[in-house]
């Protein structure tokens, strides 16, 4: 795995403790005249009475010192300190007694073995629980910084959430105190003759029994049911893989983080900046393009004739020969680190689709020619070929070693050129080798052209070719105002001037807190009264701005359209949105949580049962890690069960504000008209004056 910090506790040549920590200067201090004093100790162990009580004193007070040591190296906020300084204090004791008997003893003693291995045992623990603490220390801090800077999910340098152990997460959770998760964290050591002292750290509560239940539902495995509300991790094993040779950076043992292929460490960036990608920019270098003439209708406004137009673009086949090897050199390195890597950079460079309960992959591989040269159209777009799953489910392949395989780490020839194959479309598309250039008019080439130009004849635009300009006029400035929105006042980010371009079809944003995120629906069902999902938008890239544009003129066609009104932008709007968006965040999933419901039955998933509106809202999670419940204390609610109906088959919940009762309690058992009386009351109590404007009137 990678490097590690490594504070020291030092043994010296004798093995005998001499320092600990050095960056603390106290200690270190502390335990280095300690090991003096044990050296002395050593070389009277055959002295009389007064010698013997010495070596006593030393010895034990050396084995306090080396406790403290150990648990100031060992120590994070929000673990039981208690257990780790027992624990310590348990094995120096013991360290110190039998070494005691063993420099007192004159001869072989029963208990002579025991204590021997038990002292030799404690010295080699000591010597390498530097490397036990800091790689653990290093496994929690890059998956806490890798959570930070880029988050849970499928993107390259994100944490895989198919490869993490949710009883981790919530063991880090607890550690740092953070509000959402309920448990402790404590130390454990085991100690054999055989294995010498392991050291284990143990996260104990409802959480991680929860944790190991859905685990246990899902997987029906029953280590998860036997470990009840315990999760342990060995130390031993986290040093372990971490000092493993096989290169492997991305699997942590607890979580995976998902390979960076065009990342500089770990990656290719070195290297494909040796090549094709500039080194400052992160864009194809200016030797990557090429440069093709090709005559057109002209493109002066009011003219009609010919014209010569030039087209900037990769030199797609150059740059596809010339990183052919690094993409070699990158499936070789995916397959040598295990399938469970293989797959995570798989879901990097491909669509993730669920087929039949089971997570798949898919892609569409560049099309080539009989040579092998990569396949244009007539707009200088490379060709893709009809959509491929990338091996089985999950992502993984069946591997054999043998004679054959040995040389592609265990797969099949036709196995491994299909990771070869993904690979290279990755690269391709990454830096940008895939994009179909620029195209403008050549002023120089054209000159011949000028005298012939005349002036365009008017036509008469169809009936279908007015609808056709209007339709794309509606769509283009729609979206055009909604992506002024995001960046001027985004609770006015709306495309609901497109919502009759089809009958029942509905623009609508369900995260209010995230109005760059738009989803289009079709019509109800007379039958079941479902919708489905038509597209979905995203403004906040300009990739998926032309995605957005591109889809919506090929979705829909216009019979009905109802305009919409550009917006006026008050100065300072988006700074009070961003203030607002905690409070967004609380009411949208608040009201997803109380509106969802579970696709076989069509029935919502909290039912009509005061249980399981306050069971929501101690389970529910924001994105910060917040509970719904914890979210909203902060802001002095409180949601409770009115103890006053309790046996009368009536169900109310009371709505606290700073401790006191607001409004009049909530009917459970009114089906159909709590759940909305229940939002308006939250958010009422919720929200300010000035949120208020700002968070409801922004969307009416």
């Amino acid at each position: 795995m990678g490097t590690y910090r490594n504070p020291e506790i030092i043994i010296d040549t004798n093995g005998e403790l001499s320092s600990i920590e050095r960056n603390r200067a106290k200690t270190s201090m502390a335990i280095s005249s300690i090991g003096q004093e044990l050296r002395k100790a050593s070389d009277r162990n055959r002295a009389r009475k007064a010698t013997n009580w010495n070596i006593y004193r030393q010895n034990s007070e050396a084995s306090l010192a080396v406790q403290e040591g150990i648990v100031s190296e060992g120590l994070k906020k929000g673990i039981d300190e208690d257990t780790l300084r027992n624990q310590a204090k348990d094995m120096m004791s013991k360290f110190a007694n039998a070494k005691i008997r063993l420099e007192q003893s004159t001869g072989y003693y029963d208990g002579y073995e025991a204590d021997k291995s038990y002292v030799e045992n404690t010295k080699q623990t000591l010597n390498t629980l530097p490397d036990l603490f800091s790689s653990m220390s290093l496994n929690v801090d890059e998956y806490e910084n890798s959570m930070k800077s880029k988050g849970l999910g499928s993107n390259a340098g994100q944490i895989n959430p198919r490869f993490t152990e949710p009883q981790f997460a919530i063991m880090t959770d607890i550690a740092n105190n953070r509000p959402g998760v309920s448990g402790s964290v404590s130390w454990k050591r085991e100690y054999t003759p055989e294995s010498g002292h392991q050291w284990f750290q143990v996260a104990k509560g409802s959480s991680i029994k929860d944790a190991n239940m859905k685990m246990y539902e899902e997987t029906g495995n029953k280590k998860y049911l036997e470990a009840d509300d315990e999760y342990v991790l060995s130390y031993t094993q986290i040093r372990d893989n971490q000092n493993n040779s096989d290169g492997n950076i991305y699997n942590e043992t607890t979580y995976i983080k998902n390979p960076s292929i065009m990342a500089k460490e770990g990656g290719l960036g070195d290297i494909l900046s040796k090549t094709v990608v500039d080194d400052t920019t992160g864009e194809l270098k200016e030797d990557m393009y090429t440069t093709d003439y090709f005559e057109r209708e002209t493109s002066i406004e009011g003219m009609e004739g010919k014209e010569i137009a030039k087209r900037v673009s990769p030199n797609v086949d150059k740059i596809d020969q010339i990183i052919s090897p690094t993409s070699d050199t990158w499936a070789n390195l995916m397959t040598r680190n295990g399938p469970d890597t293989l797959s995570a950079y798989i879901e990097t460079a491909s669509e993730s689709r669920e087929v039949d309960g089971e997570n798949k992959f898919f892609y569409k591989p560049i099309m080539r020619d009989s040579n092998g040269r990569i396949m244009k159209d007539s707009e200088g777009q490379v060709m893709l070929g009809d959509e491929k799953q990338v091996g089985g489910d999950e992502g993984y392949f069946e591997t054999e070693y043998n004679a054959e395989n040995s040389k592609r780490n265990g797969y099949s020839n036709e196995d491994y050129k299909e990771i070869q194959e993904l690979i290279q479309y990755d690269l391709l598309k990454r830096t940008g080798a895939l994009s179909s250039g620029v195209i403008q008019r050549d002023e120089q080439r054209s000159q011949s052209y000028k005298s012939q130009l005349k002036p365009k004849t008017p036509k008469t635009p169809t009936e279908g070719q007015r609808e056709v300009s209007y339709k794309k006029r509606l769509i283009d400035e729609n979206l055009e105002t909604a992506i002024e929105a995001l960046d001027k006042d985004p609770s006015q980010v709306t495309l609901a001037g497109l919502n009759n371009l089809k009958t029942g079809y509905a623009f609508e944003i369900p995260n209010k807190s995230r109005p760059n995120e738009i989803t289009v629906y079709s019509k109800e069902t007379a039958a079941s009264k479902d919708r489905s999902i038509i597209m979905e938008i995203d403004l906040g890239t300009e990739e998926g701005r032309d995605e957005a544009r591109q889809n919506l003129y090929s979705e829909f066609g216009v019979r009905s359209i109802v305009d919409q009104e550009k917006p006026i932008f008050e100065e300072g709007a988006k700074e009070r949105f961003e203030k607002n968006k905690p409070l967004l965040e609380i009411t949208d999933e608040l009201r997803y949580s109380l509106e969802e419901k579970d696709e076989d039955t069509k029935d919502f998933k909290v039912k009509d049962d005061e249980d399981e509106v306050t069971d929501m809202l101690n389970k529910r999670m924001l994105r910060d890690g917040r509970t719904l419940s914890s979210a909203l204390k902060d802001k002095g609610i409180e949601v409770k069960e009115d103890t006053y109906y309790a046996g009368t088959g009536l169900q109310y919940l009371n709505i606290m504000k700073d401790g006191e009762k607001v409004g009049k309690e909530i009917n459970i058992t009114e089906t159909g008209k709590w759940r909305k009386e229940f939002l308006d009351a939250i958010e009422k109590e919720l929200l300010t004056d000035t949120e208020k404007e700002i968070v409801v009137e922004g969307y009416k």
